[in-house]
């Protein structure tokens, strides 16, 4: 599926990357939203062992950087108070809460903690079910997100009308 054709894109980067001199990073990647990443941690390996009977990270998209205030409303993102368009979604207005980030509930991402999220936002295990804020050091590899244009966005759907009432999930 999707994470093999992410894992397999030549232009994922080992995360962290670039040059570290003096406890400073330079000439790498600085995280952003949309960035695909794989993500690794102690949660994340129980719980595909738990699913698939083997342990794996996971494949997620970035969605939440720290500061960002998130909320899920009416199957939208809020990001910072503003309804996201989000074409690389498997359908329009399909991203609802979970146990972690419940819908009509805000929540603000702390310091060193990201928020991640899957494509097919009715199928995925991620940040709103079952692992919560992610650490940095939990990031392996990423996809930036303007690295995807021309690699990985041909299957992402006109996002031109996701915030009116006609492209409502069901």
């Amino acid at each position: 599926a999707l994470s093999k054709q992410v894992v397999g894109t030549p232009g994922m980067l080992p995360y962290p990357n670039g040059i570290e001199l003096f406890g400073k990073r330079y000439f790498g990647h600085t995280l952003g939203h949309g960035d695909i990443v794989v993500v690794e941690n102690e949660k994340i390996l129980a719980k595909t062992k738990e699913t698939y009977g083997k342990e794996s990270g996971w494949v997620k998209r970035l969605i939440g950087l720290p500061g960002d205030f998130l909320q899920l409303r009416d199957g939208i993102l809020y990001r910072n108070g503003i309804p996201q368009k989000e074409p690389y979604t498997a359908s329009p207005q399909s991203t609802f809460g979970g146990p972690f980030l419940p819908d009509c509930t805000g929540i603000r991402v702390p310091r060193g903690k990201y928020f991640i999220m899957g494509d097919n936002r009715k199928g995925s295990s991620d940040s709103r079910h079952d692992v919560g804020f992610i650490e940095e050091k939990d990031i392996q590899f990423v996809l930036p997100y303007a690295d995807q244009k021309g690699v990985v966005d041909k299957l992402w759907r006109d996002a031109i009308a996701d915030l009116t009432p006609a492209a409502k999930s069901h």
